[in-house]
């Protein structure tokens, strides 16, 4: 099976995850139940990650505390493909 989250609003508006990271976010939410929450990374922080590596990241002091909150508003199956939207609600530390 597929699983697809698609993000409307903060850093990641428009986006979506497939693979390894919509897996995690699937597990998280209970396999995409609509009003889990979940925290996820700013895109600033997975630049900076990208960039420099989570060790170097770390001891550049680079790795922002902030984390962008998100809830699963809706869940649609299709097939062998399971799209969970879910929208921004806030920064958290």
């Amino acid at each position: 099976m597929k699983i697809i989250f698609e993000f409307a609003g903060g850093s990641r508006d428009g986006q979506t995850d497939v693979g390894e990271q919509a897996d995690g976010f699937y597990f998280i939410t209970d396999k995409g139940t609509i009003g889990k929450r979940f925290k996820g990374m700013t895109e600033h922080t997975r630049d900076v990650l990208g960039e420099m590596g989570a060790e170097g990241a770390l001891k550049a002091g680079a790795i922002p505390s902030q984390r962008e909150k998100y809830e699963v508003i809706e869940r649609l199956e299709m097939g062998d493909e399971v799209l969970i939207r879910c929208k921004f609600i806030g920064y958290e530390p």
